[in-house]
């Protein structure tokens, strides 16, 4: 068992989700619904258990319910006492209890479907092996912006999520703010979230796509009005606009940017630099993350440097190569990226 799958593990346990938890819309309404199935389940198999055992139980002596037979000319007597009426009354008891949970699950499906009023964010997931990409709509073209596996939102506020995948099927799913919805290659789907309360919640791919399936996570803050605002404003900036002007960077800083321009541009993008890849995630604002490779590890210089020198390592089968980098140039690059902010 490798040391980043014990990390995940433990980063997991330590807030695992669950839909019995809602923290918004519409997962609130799915919480209810899958209360009301759960006890319809266990209401159903409790009564029909006991009417087993009764059955099983139950000595009855009932001379009208047996064969006999006449002595006199050899015939038989035959009386049955009939429980077609009983089958009736479970027949319908039953047509009753599927009709009430399938309409309740069509109501939640379609509230589920289409939020209660016109979004006022709007985000295109982009599902890949095994990471997610982010693009915040604006109705200003140009303050659209890219980020990838950590988004923020603000409370109260309805959002519109629409999914689509690169490569191979998946499924987004935050289980306190809204239900699985796959993500197929080819087709946008669009589902809906309104958090509620702040706090993070932690997001997964639900659908086995490949090796790392498990390692797919990502993760929705919802956080006030204003401290959304200004994570947008910064995530609009590019990377030159995100350091104080005219900033004398250290040697070692610069050494890393053009190592980084010069290797890593073909996959990762970071605006304000000539590195403009699309295959990778966008970089621009990575100091700013939690963590890394969607999840896996906390975002710090020396998982920074084990990443960089050998994802293959801590991610097998990831896309990221493994880079032929010396020691000191590694630790250029890193010491740019920890700049981006």
């Amino acid at each position: 068992m490798s040391l980043p799958y014990i990390i995940a593990q433990t980063r997991l346990d330590s807030h695992a989700p669950s839909y019995m938890r809602p923290a918004g819309a519409p997962a609130g309404g799915e919480a209810m619904l899958g209360w009301a199935l759960t006890i319809i389940a266990v209401a159903v198999t409790v009564v029909i258990a006991i009417l087993l055992v009764v059955a099983v139980l139950r000595k009855r002596e009932d001379p009208d319910s047996t064969t006999t037979r006449n002595a006199s000319d050899g015939t038989y007597r035959v009386r049955l006492v009939s429980g077609l009426s009983w089958i009736y009354v479970g027949l319908a008891i039953t047509v009753v209890i599927l009709l009430g949970a399938f309409s309740a699950t069509v109501v939640s499906l379609a509230s589920s479907a289409h939020a209660p009023s016109p979004p006022k964010i709007t985000m295109d997931i982009t599902a890949h092996q095994w990471w997610w990409e982010v693009r915040m709509e604006d109705s200003v073209p140009s303050d659209a912006f890219v980020t990838a596996n950590e988004i923020h939102v603000p409370v109260g506020v309805p959002v519109e999520i629409r999914v689509q995948s690169q490569d191979v099927i998946h499924s987004f799913w935050v289980p306190e703010l809204f239900g699985k919805m796959d993500v197929i290659p080819g087709q946008i789907n669009v589902t809906w979230m309104r958090a509620d309360h702040s706090g993070t919640y932690r997001g997964a791919c639900a659908e086995y796509c490949g090796l790392q399936h498990a390692h797919m996570a990502f993760a929705i803050t919802a956080e006030p009005q204003n401290m959304y605002d200004k994570w947008a404003a910064a995530q609009r900036a590019t990377s030159a606009n995100s350091l104080p002007p005219n900033a004398a960077l250290p040697p070692n800083v610069l050494r890393g940017e053009t190592i980084f321009v010069s290797t890593c541009s073909g996959c990762h993008a970071v605006r304000g630099t000539n590195a403009l890849g699309r295959l990778g995630p966008d970089l621009t604002h990575l100091a700013s993350r939690q963590t890394i490779g969607a999840g896996l590890i906390d975002n710090t210089p020396a998982n920074l440097m084990r990443w960089v020198s050998d994802a293959q390592a801590m991610k097998p089968g990831v896309l990221m190569p493994r880079m032929d980098l010396r020691h000191d140039d590694v630790a250029a690059v890193v010491s740019y990226l920890t700049t981006l902010h």
